[in-house]
């Protein structure tokens, strides 16, 4: 083999391993897992088992999170100033749980805290989103039938992302942080449609007002 071909060759070797690091999984349902077109060595076993059609994902984490608490009321406040963000508080009927969702507008940043009983936090952040990201999962939570829906940008789940299922009952959703930590909560399909509407309001202005989310689906 001349040198020259050699060394291109090593040369595509080394792009093809640096391109794996980071996977380009599309996700549609839980009952059609996704085409894995990286590596997921490194992702969490609930995912790869996910992945691989070994699970029901929905039913999984139901079962590592039987009693989570029910998510009834919700008060959400618009952005004051452009580099403030908008607020959105979820709580417990008892005020024993609640989630405070911060998005700033004209971005597609936003973070969840999750609290129990004013004692302890934990704090999600997702900031590396696109549209994209965003048009997706918002239009999955939209649908009224069984499913799951994921929020994660380009890295997955090397950084912050969340997982909603969705049931005839209610809605669960979960937040997961690669640094060891996650929190789930019930919401009632009420709740959940109002937070869906408030998200779409930040996140798409232009489209908010008719109730429908603009389809930027690429996968």
């Amino acid at each position: 083999m001349p040198r020259e071909t050699r060394k291109n060759q090593l040369e595509d070797d080394l792009t093809i391993a640096s391109r794996a690091s980071l996977p380009e999984i599309p996700v549609d349902d839980s009952a059609h897992p996704a085409t894995i077109s990286r590596s997921t060595l490194n992702a969490p076993w609930l995912l790869q088992q996910h992945f691989g059609g070994k699970i029901d994902l929905a039913v999984e984490l139901a079962n590592r999170y039987p009693t989570l608490p029910l998510i009834t009321l919700i008060k959400a406040y618009g952005s004051k100033a452009a580099y403030q963000p908008a607020v959105a508080a979820l709580s417990a009927p008892d005020g024993t749980a609640t989630v405070l969702v911060e998005a700033l507008p004209n971005s597609y940043q936003f973070q969840l805290a999750y609290t129990l009983g004013s004692m302890l936090t934990f704090r999600f952040r997702l900031h590396d989103l696109t549209a994209v990201d965003c048009a997706h999962w918002l239009q999955l939570i939209h649908r009224e039938q069984d499913g799951v829906a994921f929020l994660w940008g380009q890295s997955r789940w090397e950084k912050d992302y969340l997982i909603c299922t969705i049931r005839r009952q209610f809605a669960s959703l979960y937040a997961f942080s690669p640094n060891g930590f996650e929190a789930g909560i019930r919401l009632t399909h009420e709740v959940k449609g109002e937070l869906h509407d408030w998200l779409a309001s930040i996140w798409n202005p232009d489209t908010a007002s008719t109730g429908t989310t603009p389809n930027l689906l690429t996968w």
